[in-house]
């Protein structure tokens, strides 16, 4: 729990949802108490820290921001922004690995900025911007699943132009059956598990 001057902010601290962070008022000129009370069992926090904004250098620094208006179209993000030299984009998205990021056509690099955003440069003058993503394990899955459609075609096309005994056409279901368990693992058990647990 979180009490500003006795008042509670937030009953259940840390919690998801506040990822740790909260509001604690609007205060000038004053002493502000702030007591936290952790939720039993939570032993791994380490630090606290309490700031402050000045609401009008805030302000000053929101209105230099310029935004690049990206659209999301078929899955890809599209803008532009006009820059100056060696100004940054910073990207309000999950950093991952697998993004494509291209400005005026070419693609460039970029990097983890503020925690887990995506960061990149600007060239001088106006910027036309296209990020793309391809997940993880994609084109693993992809060529998973096409092996099992192979496979699976395969052995009803075997199975209607060979004529096998009963014990044959066991073996070969057992082998189909198994060979589609292990891609329903590979491709949707595993990653989820990997997902989990990274």
């Amino acid at each position: 729990m979180v009490t500003v001057n006795g008042q509670v902010m937030q009953m259940d601290y840390p919690s998801q949802s506040s990822n740790g962070l909260l509001k604690l008022g609007e205060f000038e000129n004053e002493h502000v108490n702030v007591r936290v009370t952790l939720k039993k069992g939570i032993t791994g926090c380490r630090s606290y820290g309490v700031f402050g904004l000045h609401h009008n250098v805030l302000e000053k620094a929101l209105e230099q921001v310029q935004t690049a208006g990206l659209t999301d179209s078929d899955g890809k993000l599209s803008g532009s922004v006009n820059a100056k030299a060696g100004q940054k984009c910073v990207l309000q998205i999950p950093y991952q690995e697998g993004l494509k990021i291209k400005v005026n056509g070419k693609a460039v690099s970029y990097d983890k900025v503020f925690g887990d955003l995506v960061s990149f440069d600007l060239q001088e003058g106006e910027n036309t911007i296209t990020v793309t993503s391809v997940p993880n394990g994609f084109y693993a899955g992809l060529a998973l699943t096409i092996a099992g459609i192979a496979l699976t075609a395969g052995y009803f096309f075997i199975r209607k132009k060979l004529k096998f005994g009963e014990t044959m056409e066991a073996a070969a279901l057992v082998a189909v059956i198994g060979a589609g368990a292990i891609v329903m693992i590979v491709v949707y058990v595993a990653p989820c598990i990997l997902n989990i647990y990274s």
